[in-house]
């Protein structure tokens, strides 16, 4: 995705916002005391993070920006946990208990896996050229 600062924050306020609904969409499942931790956080990253995530690889992405992500990113997780209010959990404690990571380390671990497929192309590609 190349393009100008002001819409790549529209881009990313359009994927917060899919993958708001996108979360939103399953709230019966983070409610619901049939489905393990495990298995509601392998639900997340595959149906609300994957989306939330799309194109970041190849897009510039500012500090506020990556902190609005990054608040979504910790307030899905701690719904999941059903973590409220009055009780508190440091993030830290919160990615350890779900196994999961900031955000902005996932998108620097796509980025490289990207980063890798790009270089593996061939010399007439159109990402190869770019990155030249």
């Amino acid at each position: 995705m190349i393009s100008t600062v002001k819409s790549a924050q529209k881009d990313i306020k359009a994927r917060l916002n899919k993958a708001m609904c996108a979360f939103s969409r399953l709230k019966n499942i983070w409610k619901s005391k049939q489905y393990s931790l495990k298995t509601k956080v392998r639900i997340y990253n595959s149906n609300v993070k994957s989306v939330l995530l799309y194109g970041f690889e190849c897009s510039r992405i500012v500090k506020r920006d990556i902190n609005k992500v990054n608040a979504f990113h910790d307030s899905c997780l701690r719904r999941i946990c059903n973590i409220f209010c009055p009780n508190k959990i440091s993030n830290n404690d919160l990615y350890q208990e779900t196994g999961c990571t900031t955000i902005d380390l996932e998108i620097k671990k796509r980025r490289l896996r990207w980063l890798g497929h790009v270089l593996r192309m061939s010399l007439e590609r159109i990402p190869k050229v770019a990155l030249r």
